[in-house]
């Protein structure tokens, strides 16, 4: 609950016998997190913080720095929110109950420079734009092919690491997944809680040498093959 601005909070009188007086119930932890600082004298990043905007149905994500004295240096106030709508699957909508804020916000301390937004605000480090005229391709698939520097001792011999990483926007909980090398098919059982994105799979293969056509298969999705040599051992 917010019962002061984040203004009236951070610049009230910051003197020991006032700080003393004050009651807990009505300013939240900004207060201790300001007697703190001043009392082991350091910098402290305070957030996130929910502060009252102008729109009484919304509040900022702040974070505020604090100096070693306990007085406010610096407010920085979230500016990406999280807004997703991806049709059928997901919607969430930051925006709908946050306020976003409009400046970088950056503070000369004797450490040096410290952004406050750079300590645990996420999502502002990327910005993503839903373009929508553009269409989700729930048959997206794609897989990248590395033959590791490392070796495997199998009941078949000797044997090559090769990882392999697949991308799905539409992912199966369970399933095989295949790498097809010069021919030879190479299987190996799945089981993913996600419902699309990225898995790491690991296959032994048979040494070999030059260049190799590698295809790779999840259920109905298959790569176009592509070249691949071994890794420098």
């Amino acid at each position: 609950m917010v019962r002061r601005s984040l203004n009236d909070l951070l610049t009230i009188d910051l003197h020991a016998d006032a700080l003393a007086r004050q009651q807990w119930r009505d300013f939240g932890n900004g207060l201790s997190m300001s007697r703190l600082a001043r009392e082991l004298r350091i910098h402290i990043v305070a957030g996130s913080i929910t502060e009252r905007g102008d729109d009484s149905s919304r509040s900022y994500n702040t974070s505020v720095l604090l100096g070693p004295d306990g007085a406010r240096m610096a407010v920085y106030r979230k500016i990406h929110l999280f807004d997703v709508d991806l049709p059928g699957r997901v919607t969430v909508r930051e925006s709908d109950s946050k306020l976003a804020g409009a400046d970088v916000v950056c503070a000369e301390t004797s450490l040096g420079a410290i952004a406050p937004g750079h300590t645990g605000l996420v999502y502002d480090a990327l910005e993503v734009v839903q373009h929508d005229s553009a269409q989700y391709d729930s048959e997206a698939f794609s897989a990248r092919i590395e033959p590791a520097i490392f070796y495997r001792q199998t009941t078949e011999g000797l044997s090559e690491v090769v990882d392999v990483f697949t991308n799905a926007a539409t992912l199966p909980k369970s399933g095989t997944v295949e790498l097809l090398v010069n021919g030879r098919s190479y299987s190996q059982p799945y089981a993913n809680p996600n419902e699309f994105g990225e898995q790491r799979l690991e296959f032994n293969l048979p040494e070999w040498n030059g260049a190799a056509k590698a295809t790779v298969r999840l259920g109905d999705f298959s790569t176009t093959p592509v070249s691949h040599t071994p890794a420098k051992k």
